[in-house]
């Protein structure tokens, strides 16, 4: 088996011992060709490639996330990035050199979902939200700066904390369609878009309905917030009405968007996106049992 590893190594926990000893694993038995690419364009052109019967990414959700309408073959990852919420949906507790050795011995590919969002032509994995998970990965880039890791997402969560109590966020005018139905047309403080049933490393259980192999999304809107709304999400116990699930989500708002995607932080020129789900798109390497 030819196999072509892709390493972000600017990714938020990047470990070139964890690299190199989950490589050699497979070189045991695999033709592992290990690139760093200087860019997510180089890094899609690479993952376009045929010439592999599998490909590693190794990044965090970001990376997977960009690269994952580009895939072409069975994909592992490489958990190197801030949250991995991805890595651990898809293989649960399983450490990475435990995952490559189990690979080696006996693996089977399995298909999952992805999403889909056409004004930026880029999928996702986890999924993307306007409004306070939006606020909140702005805020962790900026403590990128002094923390490294998980660590810049718990300074930005209580930044945002204390932000709320002084009444600095707002919430955003936004039209909400799902399969082509208005459902929502009001003011948010969160409109989230899901894939899986957490984010944040499953600290936060936003989508308890959610699964990355139904075909379709969850989406929540939260019209109001306070602390205790935000623990609530946060241990997947909030009661929310304002519940969907559909395979194309149409967002307006009355003003450019801020979105998260995928922990990335992207600011639109645009005042509306249209996301879709691409069911069973994205061939993962698996072990078998």
């Amino acid at each position: 088996m030819k196999v072509l590893a892709i390493v972000n190594p600017k990714a938020g926990t990047y470990d070139q011992k964890l690299v190199e000893l989950c490589i050699n694993v497979l070189r045991a038995k695999f033709t592992v060709n290990l690139v760093y690419p200087i860019s997510i364009n180089e890094a899609k052109k690479l993952a376009n490639n045929r010439d592999y019967d599998a490909l590693i990414i190794g990044g965090g959700d970001s990376t997977i996330g960009n690269l994952s309408i580009n895939v072409k073959v069975p994909i592992i990852i490489l958990p190197i990035g801030r949250g991995n919420t991805f890595y651990y949906t898809v293989y649960g507790k399983i450490d990475p050199l435990n995952l490559f050795t189990s690979l080696l011995k006996c693996n089977r590919i399995e298909y999952v979902d992805i999403g889909f969002i056409r004004e930026l032509n880029r999928g996702f994995v986890l999924g993307t939200s306007i409004g306070i998970l939006a606020d909140l990965v702005r805020l962790s880039e900026l403590y990128k700066k002094f923390s490294k890791g998980i660590w810049s997402y718990t300074l930005a969560s209580i930044d945002l904390r204390v932000r709320m109590r002084k009444g600095q966020i707002k919430p955003i005018r936004v039209s909400l369609r799902v399969n082509k139905e208005k459902v929502y047309d009001d003011y948010a403080y969160l409109l989230s878009i899901g894939n899986t049933p957490v984010r944040g490393r499953g600290s936060m259980k936003l989508f308890p309905k959610a699964s990355i192999s139904d075909g379709i999304l969850d989406v929540i809107a939260l019209p109001r917030v306070n602390e205790e709304i935000m623990d609530s999400l946060a241990k997947g116990s909030y009661s929310n009405e304002l519940y969907y699930k559909g395979k194309n989500i149409e967002i307006a708002s009355d003003r450019r968007l801020s979105l998260e995607v995928d922990g990335d932080y992207v600011l639109l020129e645009e005042n509306k996106i249209t996301i879709d789900v691409i069911p069973s798109s994205l061939p993962l390497l698996k072990p078998c049992t």
